[in-house]
């Protein structure tokens, strides 16, 4: 027999390049330095970004809470019971009692401290009768207090002719009367931001006289 014990030489390695297809699906490496300032280059549009978010929710926030307005003031459901007028060539008075709701409105983000409230009957720019309406207290944030308000009031005038214009407008059958009033506080917002300010009621009120009805409620 013959002796195979002698091992066969191997084959040399031979290296087969590789295909287009394989190519693509096996690109060649990035070299370091390109594949860092390609992370760089992320990272840094990452944080402008964010940056730029957190502006613009910052100056949200500041343009809703951190923006203090002074409270509304109204009356609404206003009404005048017993009412009385009379008058001559030379001299003019309506007599009455107005009653109605007011409301104080805090639209603001923070509490709103405040003091005492009056409202005034005026005609002709003179008070003719006053009634503390808001009590001292506070009013939480984005709410509403409402109180009754009951004023009874004297408006009188005198003078001859058109210079009597309380005359003329009995006359007429309407008297227009103002009712106005401040309610003087602070608002705080978060604790730390504090401001003052008042809230004004002034409304413009047509009363006809024939069947005691206001036809006419105008608060700015």
């Amino acid at each position: 027999m013959a002796d195979d014990s002698h091992a066969r030489p191997l084959a040399p390695i031979q290296v087969y390049p590789r295909s287009d297809l394989e190519s693509a699906f096996y690109p060649p490496p990035v070299p370091k330095p390109v594949a860092r300032r390609r992370h760089a280059s992320k990272c840094l549009v990452f944080f402008l970004v964010t940056v730029v978010v957190l502006g613009g929710l910052s100056l949200a926030f500041a343009l809703t809470v951190f923006r203090i307005k002074a409270p509304e003031f109204k009356l609404r459901d206003a009404a005048v019971n017993g009412l009385r007028y009379d008058h001559n060539s030379t001299s003019a008075r309506v007599k009455g009692t107005l009653f109605g709701e007011v409301t104080l409105k805090n639209d603001n983000f923070g509490t709103f401290e405040h003091g005492n409230g009056t409202v005034s009957v005026l005609y002709g720019g003179k008070d003719f009768g006053a009634e503390k309406v808001v009590r001292k207290g506070s009013i939480r944030a984005r709410e509403t207090e409402i109180a009754k308000a009951s004023i009874d009031f004297v408006v009188s005038g005198e003078g001859e002719g058109k210079n009597n214009t309380l005359r003329e407008e009995i006359s007429g059958g309407i008297v227009r009367i103002r009712s106005n009033g401040e309610v003087r506080g602070k608002i705080s917002v978060l604790g730390f931001v504090k401001k003052n300010k008042v809230g004004v009621l002034d409304c413009t009120i047509s009363i006809e006289l024939s069947s005691s009805r206001i036809t006419d409620l105008n608060c700015k």
